[in-house]
């Protein structure tokens, strides 16, 4: 099946990673129905051709299943799926686990976790046909080597285990499933939560000298959607932080 007939959705698809994501599968021939609830930003998208924004909570089982409805309506089917939102909360920054709150807590978990649990509950019903089809979930670095944040890293772990633990079922369906794992990409949220200091920390602990940038995640997101023998795979893009260790 050509890309001019396939469909593809973008959780986060305004955010730094999501709008890079969304911008490289329309050029490619996608069509792109990218969600979020920054309605801001949808122009961005909206004046770029095969490109369409539809708002969506993704902390709402209503919302995304409304959402789907309305996408199935439209669209009828999806060819690949991308899991790209999820936050850092700012209750979060600075704290240890034992100083953080209830609120703080379950609002990374129902937005980290639980948003792409219903995602998938909502999205795999229109994966339908004979076709290569894939989710992508995008989880972070973090979940394997961990920094300063436990509740989010508990949550982009969580992906990994929502990825493996779908593998089977979803490959008796045609569908492939698949994460990455990004190392730091500042976007304008975090550049105003963290000090220059703090990036630069960073920046140092990579092994190639810079930071991440939304199409370097997006490429990686791509080649998972795309590419009929990966299943099961967690794709490291971190400009070598794993390795070398945040310190």
């Amino acid at each position: 099946m050509t890309p001019q007939l396939q469909n593809v959705f973008i959780a986060g698809g305004v955010g730094n990673i999501g709008f890079a994501t969304s911008e490289l599968f329309a050029e490619r021939g996608y069509n792109v129905i990218a969600a979020d609830i920054a309605d801001e930003r949808a122009e961005l998208l909206t004046r770029q051709p095969r490109m369409s924004y539809l708002h969506m909570d993704f902390t709402d089982y209503k919302s995304i299943k409304d959402g789907f409805e309305s996408i199935s309506d439209q669209y009828k089917t999806l060819t690949h799926v991308v899991w790209a939102a999820g936050w850092t909360h700012p209750g979060e920054i600075g704290k240890n686990i034992e100083e953080l709150d209830q609120q703080t807590i379950e609002d990374s978990v129902k937005l980290n976790l639980m948003g792409p649990m219903y995602l998938m509950s909502s999205a795999i019903p229109l994966m339908k046909g004979t076709h290569d089809r894939s989710i992508t979930l995008v989880s972070s670095v973090d979940a394997i080597i961990g920094y300063d944040y436990p509740i989010y890293s508990a949550t982009k772990a969580g992906l990994l285990g929502l990825a493996t633990g779908s593998l089977r079922e979803l490959g008796k369906k045609g569908i492939r499933i698949n994460n990455v794992l990004p190392g730091t990409v500042p976007n304008e949220k975090t550049r105003t939560q963290n000090s220059p200091e703090w990036f630069e920390k960073l920046e140092a602990s990579t092994t190639v000298g810079r930071l991440g940038v939304g199409q370097d995640i997006a490429a990686a997101i791509y080649f998972l959607a795309t590419h009929t023998w990966m299943a099961g795979a967690q794709l490291v893009v971190d400009g070598g932080e794993a390795v070398k260790g945040k310190e």
